[in-house]
């Protein structure tokens, strides 16, 4: 019974974002491992990104103004390494903060020779156990722009 709820409520939100399958054509079009993914397999990636989008929200790290066609991307982006297998696998976070750039984290952290610093380093992107999962969207389209074999950051 909840199983039917929680498709029905999906179902609903998706309805509701309204995202069309020309938009996420159109959104994920320069990257060329969706050359890989036709026919039913490219509609299935889409369905899934598509529940991806109904399940997950995106947020702004420092203010940065992100569209729809990058939530598209990153979603595609997402899904793409469970494809066959199910949205389970990210049920344990929520949240995906999207950096326009590198972020720098607000902890020490230790170099490999044992000194401790009091800033980080700049990140490309960062996951919790228990989310959100933070991504730059500067490395998000360096990675996989011009090659079939670049793995995207959340990979």
């Amino acid at each position: 019974m909840f199983k039917r709820l929680r498709k029905w409520r999906e179902d609903r939100r998706i309805k509701k974002l309204a995202f069309t399958t020309e938009q996420w054509e159109s959104a994920i079009a320069d990257w060329p491992v969706m050359q890989r993914y036709q026919g039913e397999e490219r509609d299935a990636l889409r369905e899934m990104t598509f529940h991806f989008l109904a399940r997950k929200t995106f947020l702004s790290g420092a203010e940065f103004q992100f569209t729809d066609a990058m939530c598209l991307k990153i979603a595609t982006m997402a899904c793409v390494p469970i494809l066959h297998l199910s949205l389970g696998w990210y049920d344990h976070w929520q949240t995906i903060i999207i950096y326009e750039g590198d972020f720098v984290p607000n902890r020490p952290y230790r170099t490999e020779d044992g000194v401790v610093h009091a800033k980080s380093p700049g990140l490309s992107g960062e996951a919790w156990e228990q989310g959100p999962v933070i991504l730059s969207w500067q490395a998000i389209c360096q990675s996989g722009a011009k090659t079939h074999h670049a793995k995207p950051v959340m990979w």
